[in-house]
């Protein structure tokens, strides 16, 4: 609780907390030997230590997109935009072949003159 609050004072964010347990311990699905238990008091105590920060139960969340519920707005690639936003997408690829075949050309002509 104490590192949770120094982080928020110094670098303040917004921290939403999903209850996916109770207080009894929980069996991994397709892991039988691990056990987990995320105590749902222990997440309604760190939501409550700040405003910023919120506690909700998966039930609540049902019907409720995701973006909504963390108020994450979604943009879209603007027009005049989008030429660039694909070249940066897309640019390591080519950067890759071209060094990838600039390395074949160069292992050839160090092979070709040492024979020589």
């Amino acid at each position: 609780k104490s590192t949770l609050s120094a982080l928020h004072a110094s670098m303040p964010m917004t921290m939403n907390l999903i209850g996916l347990g109770s207080a009894e311990p929980t069996q991994v699905p397709g892991h039988p030997t691990a056990n987990t238990l995320m105590n749902r008091s222990l997440l309604k105590s760190l939501s409550s230590l700040h405003q910023d920060f919120s506690y909700r139960l998966p039930d609540e969340l049902r019907g409720e997109q995701l973006m909504a519920w963390l108020n994450i707005e979604s943009r879209r690639i603007t027009p005049e935009n989008y030429a660039r936003v694909v070249w940066y997408e897309w640019f390591a690829l080519p950067l890759l072949i071209a060094l990838l075949l600039l390395s074949v050309l160069l292992h050839r002509s160090r092979k070709g003159s040492n024979h020589d």
